[in-house]
């Protein structure tokens, strides 16, 4: 026999015991983002049920007594609660044992039957998650009364089963039927609303919500403080009565919630591809008022500002990340016809990551930024904290310096001085030639850290980068919105402050604490500073003033609770593009999640799983949106940046609801594709006679990859292509992974490819 369940009261144990649970047959490998969904779709019937109930002492480890049922018992329809051990069977049939003996103390075979439906019309057994053997089932024990669930509700007495109350849903069994069901005080607050627990009658007095299940797979827990769903919002506070606040934007395995307990509120990792900006184990506090001084935030080097040594930049380097301030991965500068390899750097302590399909161990790992290229320098940096400039011609390291926590951006060359945003909460300027500290400036409102993914970092990172342009400096500082946003512009040359705008966190909704949250990368176009944001959305700001504006369609998305579809659905990366000025291109990785094993794939349902996906959104003259974002998802069709389709169809579903842009009579003129690349590629560039591509090909294994099957790479290559027919002009060979996004083109016309490892490998001409 096998354990099912177990639970500990009065120093006795308590288990659930059964057969033992048939093998899970799984493909050899699994996209991280739908591990949860494989493993529920695999799971054989009947796991995570058993028929006997026991009860034994820890001490000796003898069993007190045994009880029998006919029926199967999923483990969750068992609670204790005053002594009294509660369960119900499939038969139907609903128990009371005494948890000393072991005796039934009532029985209730009449009041319990439950529909099977307990996610739409689904009419299998109530197996659906592992983590969740009894799928959407649930039961409360309370000492007047226990709770069975399973979209419908029955309650029975906890003195003789008779039965109190029921109450039935009339969406045949939606998925939040079965999902929310917490007893607080005198009442039981469930999917239908805020029940008195003896009668079942609404709480007609209470201000609570009355429609406290918000569909999906929201799974809700309670503190003495309010209500949480799996979002981790507080959507009900008791002192107030009312929905005080927003989620912190992290998201708990379906079913699960949030886990509330020695003051903190702790999320699970997901595997769900849900737009939360953050995965993994997630722990909250409770919210503390942040002092300002803005007289500590700036910090001088040493020597002087103004005279730094020059590292003259060529009129075709790449001194930012993608190239140019407006992010389009191009340059005008012509690569070789024929390419060699001309040096390969390595860092003396590689950085930990291993390649598909290895074990994760994102806890560890450290990941390099992209590189820049001005002055016969290579830049670049990674979440170990080090900045390094590499010599262009050679590869050796000229110099490294080392900031105060990891750094995810991409560092930015200009006038001399590099500019570094990092996880510490602070903007660096160094002198490009050396590396010395010019000036740092905390864009955190306070020194707090904390800790992310094993390393120290602030509770507000800088991990847009800094964007330099007309001698300013801009950046962002932030993590959820929840917590605050501060955006900032600078004197480039000293730091001292131009503009800072601290109330874009709250922008859309104090009351919810809802609005931008810094994703990723910035761009600037048409007088705006756009900034990758959370949501999926993309945000602007007034270059002069710093003001959020809050009247374009990407903004006016971000104003209700409840997101607009076009700007969510998987595109919360970090990665932000212009192309003609004005098509906003966005999508791509976060930068607290995943992002190992998932690559750009036009022809794979490999990548199509993945969430990592671009969009396309026009903007007028003004830098404001004129239509809405298109992402396509019909049957079959083929996902990918290099694969867009004619994106002119420009209504988009909301919720079941077809939601117009008001501008839908003439269409844009959104780009057609002229060619697909078929084959895996982790990073492009656009030259003025190729476009370079760097990525793997999958070993051979004879057939087309099975669902959610990865198949491992024979070698990664870096290789020209055709810019009108996408035809191969030259590939070599990469020692290891490229990193995503992970391509530079210097003022030569040279290739520098960063590499997942944190090596660099520079391609130029072959002699």
């Amino acid at each position: 026999m096998d354990g099912k369940w177990i639970a500990v009261d009065n120093g006795i144990v308590y288990v659930l015991e059964g057969s033992p649970d048939p093998k899970i047959k799984l493909p050899p490998a699994f996209s991280p983002g739908t591990l949860t969904g494989s493993l529920r779709d695999n799971t054989p019937k009947g796991a995570g049920t058993g028929r006997r109930i026991a009860a034994y002492d820890p001490a000796t480890g003898k069993s007190l007594w045994t009880h029998e049922e006919d029926s199967d018992i999923a483990v969750g329809y068992l609670g204790i609660s005053n002594g009294k051990l509660f369960f119900f069977s499939e038969r139907p049939h609903a128990g009371c044992l005494d948890a000393k003996t072991g005796k039934l103390a009532w029985s209730n075979d009449k009041d319990v039957v439950l529909p099977n439906r307990i996610w739409n019309n689904w009419t299998e057994p109530i197996q659906t998650e592992p983590g969740n053997p009894s799928g959407l089932c649930r039961m409360l024990c309370a000492p007047e009364a226990v709770y069975i669930s399973r979209s419908d509700q029955v309650a029975l007495s906890a003195a003789d089963g008779r039965l109190l109350w029921s109450s039935k849903r009339d969406n045949e069994g939606r998925r939040s039927g079965a999902d929310y069901m917490l007893g607080i005080g005198n009442s039981l607050y469930t999917h239908t609303g805020v029940l008195d627990k003896l009668t079942g009658k609404p709480v007609t007095d209470s201000k609570g919500p009355q429609n406290a299940g918000v569909g999906g797979c929201n799974q809700h827990t309670a503190s003495p403080a309010g209500l949480f769903s799996n979002l981790g919002e507080v959507f009900y506070d008791f002192a107030n009565q009312r929905v005080s606040m927003g989620g912190p934007l992290v998201k708990t395995p379906c079913n699960l919630g949030m886990l509330v307990a020695n003051g903190l509120m702790t999320s699970l990792p997901s595997g769900c591809t849900c737009d939360n900006q953050i995965k993994g184990f997630v722990a909250f506090s409770s919210a503390q008022d942040v002092a300002i001084n803005p007289a500590t935030r700036l910090e001088r080097g040493t020597g002087d500002l103004e005279k730094v040594a020059p590292l003259p930049a060529g009129p075709k380097d790449w001194p930012v990340y993608r190239g140019n301030p407006q992010c389009s991965g191009s340059s005008p500068v012509s690569i070789p016809a024929k390419a060699a390899s001309v040096w390969n750097y390595q860092p003396s302590h590689p950085f930990v990551n291993e390649t598909c399909p290895a074990t994760l161990t994102l806890d560890t790992e450290h990941k390099p930024t992209a590189a820049v290229c001005a002055g016969g320098s290579v830049f670049y940096a990674g979440t170990d904290g080090l900045v390094r400039c590499l010599d262009g011609r050679t590869g050796k390291q000229k110099w490294s310096f080392a900031a105060d926590g990891p750094v995810f951006a991409c560092p930015t060359f200009w006038q001399d001085r590099l500019y570094v945003g990092s996880a510490d909460g602070f903007a660096y300027s160094l002198e490009a030639a050396t590396g010395r500290l010019l000036w740092r400036f905390r864009g955190a409102p306070s020194p707090r850290r904390i800790l992310v993914y094993g390393y120290l970092q602030s509770s507000w990172p800088v991990n847009t980068g800094v964007l330099v342009q007309d001698d300013a400096a801009y950046f962002a500082a932030g993590m959820l919105d929840g917590m605050g946003t501060y955006v900032y512009a600078l004197k480039a040359k000293t730091g001292e402050s131009i503009w800072q705008n601290d109330t874009s966190g709250h922008a859309y909704s104090k009351n919810f604490r809802r609005g931008v949250t810094p994703g990723g990368n910035m761009l600037i176009a048409n007088g705006q500073l756009w900034l990758r944001s959370w949501y999926g959305l993309t945000t602007s700001y007034n270059l002069k003033t710093g003001q959020l504006d809050m009247e374009g369609d990407l903004a006016k998305g971000g104003r209700t609770v409840e997101m607009l579809r076009p700007y969510k659905a998987g595109l919360s990366g970090r990665d932000m593009g212009l192309v003609d000025n004005r098509l906003l291109v966005y999508g791509g990785f976060p930068v607290y999640g995943v992002d190992q094993n998932q690559h750009w794939d036009s022809d794979s349902v490999v990548n199509s799983r993945r969430g990592f996906r671009f969009d396309f959104a026009e903007i007028d003259a003004a830098g404001k949106a004129l239509y809405a974002a298109k992402r396509q998802e019909k049957a079959g069709q083929k996902t990918g940046f290099a694969d867009f389709r004619d994106l002119r169809e420009l209504t988009y579903p909301v919720q079941g609801r077809s939601e117009g842009t008001g501008r839908e009579k003439k269409a844009p003129e959104f780009p057609m594709r002229r060619w697909s690349l078929n084959r895996e590629t982790n990073a492009v560039a656009l030259a003025a006679n190729a476009v370079v591509v760097a990525g793997g090909i999958r070993k051979d294994i004879g057939r087309r990859a099975g669902y959610l099957e990865i198949v491992p790479f024979a070698k990664w290559e870096v290789a020209a292509l055709d810019r009108n027919d996408g035809k191969i002009l030259w590939q070599l060979d990469l020692p290891s992974e490229p990193l995503t996004g992970g391509l530079s083109l210097d003022n030569d016309g040279n290739i520098i490819v960063m590499l997942r490892d944190g090596g660099v490998v520079c391609v130029g001409a072959k002699k």
